[in-house]
């Protein structure tokens, strides 16, 4: 026969594993979050490939096939940092098929043309005041624009 002492025991126990259990579930949710990025891979559209055929950006998982892009793209465009998109694996890869959610962010690129590059005094004068906002490399960026 159960005691009053011993339904108090089991309430305890039955919350005691509750909060438990919903503490396990935020710590593996956040190990997954920080352990999940993933890249994507995007086709570059032939007119503005510069060279390039396809283009990896980094994401998270979200679930069900979706992710939420990480990085800004250099060479695909339509999709930006924050953009949630859909991709599937093939080969080993996952490959962009769509965004199915916007970030609420514009993405801009910026190609240098002849002997130009970052460290010149001509474009460093208009990219210090934004360049946290953007990546470069030695003769292109992209900035990201909320």
């Amino acid at each position: 026969m159960l005691t009053s002492e011993g339904l108090q025991d089991a309430a305890e126990s039955a919350k005691s594993s509750a909060e438990y259990e919903q503490w396990r579930k935020e710590s593996l949710a956040e190990e997954i979050t920080v352990a999940s990025e993933v890249k994507i891979q995007f086709n570059v559209d032939p007119r503005e490939e510069r060279g390039v055929k396809t283009e990896t950006v980094w994401a998270n998982p979200v679930g069900q096939g979706r992710f939420r892009i990480l990085s800004n793209p250099f060479f695909s465009f339509g999709v930006s940092a924050d953009d949630v998109v859909t991709a599937e694996e093939a080969d080993g890869i996952l490959k962009f098929q769509q965004v199915v959610a916007r970030g609420g962010h514009s993405s801009y690129r910026v190609y240098l043309q002849g002997d130009r590059t970052i460290h010149g005094p001509d474009f460093r004068a208009y990219w210090e005041p934004i360049s946290a906002q953007g990546r470069p490399s030695k003769m292109l960026m992209t900035v990201l624009s909320p």
